[in-house]
């Protein structure tokens, strides 16, 4: 008896020393099918935040909210439809076109073309003591032109000083030196006299910003199509006011939450805006010496927010509510 139970107790043993590496065989690939979905999720969930823009932007914005492109687009209607650009006084008008001009051609891309113009020329008479400096720091431009980096005391300042504050009179950083004393060679030898004299400088000066000025052409006196589109009124007044809505949109965009796929819509739309506000009006019903194409008003974005609201404040709305409900009875 006592043989048979030892028997029966080893064969036991061995049985569950069998199962054993089964349920741990078992185990172990739970628990990699357990690794490998959190793995998966976890690449899912990068792909997601690379979709929204990043994980770092996903971090630090909240969720997506679709009411503040809602908001967005409100603004951009209201302000498009309650401000008037065109309401411009007649003594005021001013020439936005040519003779002949088309309406649609007038009100689209008038304003872009209207004044445009290369660097502007002067010549300034200079007089300097002797011993003077005339106070310029200069560098050399790649067509031999010397480029005003600063003015600092000395002749050049003196002759600034004395000029009206609005005056274009004027040397300042910024522009290009092509001839002193009636010649372009040897400007610096020429600018560095210390000599009394009254010495005439002829400069260029850039209607460009100074980051855009390497679109200037190489010959000033014929300026390219893309330098008078980028120098016209309309076209820096149009930057103005997009610099103003961009900045609305951009943050919308930002605390909207949604994705960088999302933000070029925010731009388009406020570029719209800023065209609205500042292309050229047609009027063919006027008289005689006044413009039928003529720049809208040229006033900076917060008065013509300004504006849209006391035109708001001006809306008959209980007018508007008891026409709507004479219509539906």
């Amino acid at each position: 008896m006592v043989h048979l139970w030892v028997i029966h107790t080893m064969a036991k043993t061995n049985g569950n020393s069998k199962a054993t590496p089964k349920k741990s065989a078992a185990a172990s690939k739970g628990a990699a099918a357990l690794d490998s979905s959190k793995a998966g999720a976890g690449q899912n969930k990068k792909k997601q935040q690379s979709s929204d823009g990043g994980g770092f932007l996903s971090s630090i914005r909240p969720r997506p909210r679709p009411v503040f492109l809602c908001v967005f687009i409100t603004y951009c209607v209201w302000l498009g439809v309650l401000y008037k650009p065109c309401s411009v006084k007649k003594k005021n008008k001013e020439d936005c076109g040519h003779p002949g001009i088309l309406p649609q051609e007038c009100v689209t891309y008038g304003c872009f073309l209207k004044g445009g113009s290369g660097p502007v020329k002067k010549s300034l008479k200079i007089t300097q003591a002797e011993g003077e400096t005339l106070g310029l720091s200069l560098s050399e431009r790649t067509d031999g032109s010397l480029l005003v980096t600063s003015v600092s005391d000395g002749a050049v300042e003196k002759h600034n000083a004395k000029q009206p504050e609005a005056s274009q009179d004027t040397i300042m950083p910024g522009d290009w030196v092509v001839k002193a004393g009636g010649s372009s060679k040897n400007l610096a030898k020429t600018l560095s006299k210390t000599t009394s004299r009254t010495v005439e400088i002829q400069i260029f000066r850039p209607t460009l910003p100074s980051f855009l000025s390497w679109l200037h052409s190489s010959t000033p006196d014929k300026p390219t199509l893309l330098e008078k589109v980028l120098s016209t009124s309309g076209t820096k007044h149009f930057g103005k006011v997009l610099a103003f809505h961009g900045q609305i949109a951009l943050a919308t965009w930002y605390i909207s939450g949604y994705g960088l796929a999302s933000a070029p819509m925010y731009i388009v739309l406020s570029s719209v805006l800023s065209w609205r506000m500042s292309m050229c009006c047609h009027d063919s019903q006027v008289g005689k010496g006044v413009p039928h194409c003529y720049m809208s008003q040229r006033i900076s974005p917060l008065e013509m927010v300004s504006q849209a609201i006391n035109q708001t404040m001006k809306l008959d709305f209980n007018g508007f509510v008891k026409k709507q409900l004479e219509l539906v009875r």
